[in-house]
């Protein structure tokens, strides 16, 4: 991996002449990616720098649980990071020819910022930020559901990124085709009976939808391991890898 890392980085920053790879070991956590952190000590522009670098691979074919695309991920991050003030990681590029990582791979910087948001509860080292990373983190999702579509995906990759079938001409649309997808697929989780209760919540909000709502570009797995912060700051939200255009709800 060490030479897929070397020969990525080297690709998408012509200025670096000279690159040492450091303390490269996976992250623990996460279903759909596997994850590995690294500094990499570089010459760029013939200054030394050391850049904290995260690298995120595809795991094999018949192990992963969703299927998305590095290219369209990283079309996403860097766009959001240059058009808005969403905070995001920069992403550097991507490699969807298997052969050099194992797998189609990405390459992010590594932010700054605690991903232990349990410390900032009951009692954690960090209760003195809760107020301020909360409200913050609302408005980062505030800014990210307000961003303007046409921008942060032109050609329209985020409409239906897996290739499932669903369409966003219009809010009933999304939501019809939507239904239509999680419909089709339940038949492949039907073996557990406790799937039972996803397709009565299926029914049910296709019998009573909500009112309409603009369409948004939304994270898709928003949860309390997906973002960053320090100082009472969001510093980064992470894994854009199930983006997509849909209800921001």
């Amino acid at each position: 991996m060490e030479q897929a890392i070397l020969a990525l980085m080297k690709r998408v920053e012509p200025g670096i002449t000279h690159i040492e790879i450091e303390e490269l070991q996976p992250i623990p956590g996460g279903f759909s990616r596997e994850t590995f952190k690294c500094d990499v000590r570089v010459t760029r522009n013939g200054a030394d720098e050391v850049l904290p670098l995260i690298i995120r691979k595809n795991p094999p074919e018949v192990e992963a649980i969703l299927n998305t695309s590095r290219a369209v991920e990283h079309d996403l991050i860097e766009a959001i990071r240059t058009l808005t003030n969403v905070p995001v990681s920069r992403s550097y590029g991507y490699e969807l020819d298997p052969a050099p990582f194992g797998e189609p791979a990405m390459i992010l910087e590594r932010a700054k910022g605690s991903g232990q948001t349990s410390a900032l509860f009951n009692g954690g080292p960090d209760e003195d930020q809760t107020e301020d990373v909360i409200r913050h983190l609302c408005e980062v999702l505030v800014d990210l559901h307000s961003v303007d579509i046409s921008k942060v995906d032109p050609k329209g990759a985020l409409v239906d990124p897996r290739g499932v079938g669903v369409r966003a001409g219009s809010w009933d649309e999304y939501m019809d085709t939507t239904f239509e997808y999680y419909l089709r697929e339940y038949q492949t989780i039907a073996w557990d009976p406790t799937m039972m209760i996803l397709l009565d919540s299926f029914l049910t909000l296709r019998r009573l939808k909500p009112r309409p709502m603009k369409l948004s570009v939304v994270h898709g797995d928003f949860n309390p391991a997906n973002f960053l912060y320090a100082d009472g700051k969001v510093t980064a939200l992470i894994d854009w890898e199930n983006s997509r255009i849909g209800d921001p709800r």
